[in-house]
């Protein structure tokens, strides 16, 4: 077994105790594909936070959406992007993370940035 295959083993065991599940990967919307994958590089597409095929979550922080309602609606983006990578890639062939951006929306008087 790969080093990073042990430690992404490791962290989805972490998860799981913390009460955390990967969902269905989500299917796109529109016309993209959620993974594209460039020689030994892969893109996922951004990922809403849609709950098995349901979205939740909609509207902006500090009117629709609370904040603590936002935190959870990171936390089930980034399973969703577990998911996609469980899904069309595979873990054994995950050799690690470059990055992830994250980004949401607001209403204007919400200032609650940096909690």
């Amino acid at each position: 077994m790969k080093p990073a295959h042990t430690a992404i083993m490791n962290e989805l065991k972490n998860l799981k105790k913390l009460g955390y599940n990967l969902p269905e990967a989500s299917t796109p919307g529109g016309s993209y594909v959620s993974v594209n994958v460039r020689g030994r590089i892969a893109y996922i597409a951004i990922q809403f936070p849609i709950l098995n095929g349901t979205y939740k979550f909609q509207g902006k922080l500090g009117k629709e959406v609370t904040t603590q309602q936002g935190y959870q609606a990171m936390e089930l983006c980034a399973l969703n992007v577990l998911a996609q990578i469980k899904e069309k890639i595979g873990f054994d062939n995950l050799l690690g993370i470059n990055h992830i951006d994250a980004y949401y929306q607001a209403a204007p008087d919400w200032m609650n940035h940096r909690r």
